[in-house]
């Protein structure tokens, strides 16, 4: 297990490292989850490329206080990779509020990154007002995460996301949607101008296919829809997300 302090408190993360290092991937999970959604993209990296993923403060195991917003994910991010000096060229990964994060750092901490690869996400990211009213007195509601899934997804699977959801602390979760309900970026897309993956599962119903297609507004985007994929395509079809991110790696 590797550990760095950042502001006072121990930050998790994973990291696997090929004999000779020619890039950095680092993977940044959504709301409520830990560095394990990115279990399959680990085991299969691109060639060449170091692999990171970690817990964001008070995630998994890392410790920490509850960030508030994404600016706030996104300046953690920025003392991270001040500390951890990963090899260049440096691709952000997120899902979901890790998305967000990816895209708030691209338009603001531009010279920390050379791209992002952006999974289940969006310039805006609106939450179900009755959802967040519901965490905020602590009751966590399964449905969110079963409908996250697309309708063909293995029920074991499906199954096993609802169990670790549940184990998750409501206070948590409420924080991380109330960042994504108040995160917008929409105005400030123009201004990234770095190479941007864009990853859309067709029946992703948190993030509907057009919040994608208005991220594919970023001058150097590329835009990839996986058929029959959720919210949750890296865990869904890894092996068609794996390849992706292979093949748009490779043209760098």
């Amino acid at each position: 297990m590797s550990f760095i302090e950042i502001n006072g408190a121990n930050i998790y993360y994973q990291l696997l490292d090929p004999p000779i290092s020619t890039g950095t991937l680092l993977f940044i999970h959504g709301a409520g989850w830990d560095h394990e959604v990115w279990e399959a993209q680990l085991s299969n990296l691109p060639e060449g490329f170091s692999g990171l993923a970690l817990d964001l403060p008070a995630h998994g195991q890392s410790q920490g206080i509850y960030c508030k917003s994404i600016a706030d994910f996104a300046a953690f991010l920025a003392k991270f990779l001040e500390q951890m000096k990963l090899p260049r060229p440096l691709y952000l990964c997120g899902h979901s509020m890790g998305a967000a994060i990816s895209l708030y750092t691209a338009r603001h901490f531009p010279d920390y990154i050379d791209g992002i690869l952006i999974l289940g996400g969006g310039a805006r990211m609106k939450v179900y007002p009755e959802m967040l009213a519901n965490l905020s007195r602590g009751i966590i509601n399964p449905d969110f995460i079963q409908v996250a899934f697309a309708p063909m997804t293995d029920p074991e699977m499906v199954k096993q996301a609802v169990q670790k959801y549940l184990q998750v602390s409501p206070e948590l979760i409420y924080h991380d949607l109330n960042s994504c309900d108040k995160f917008d970026l929409a105005e400030g897309l123009a201004e990234i101008k770095m190479p941007a993956l864009i990853i859309a599962g067709k029946r992703d119903r948190l993030t509907p296919l057009k919040h994608s297609k208005q991220l594919h507004t970023i001058e150097n985007s590329v835009l990839e829809i996986i058929e029959d994929a959720g919210h949750f395509m890296m865990v869904e079809k890894p092996e068609e997300v794996n390849r992706i991110i292979a093949d748009f790696l490779s043209d760098k």
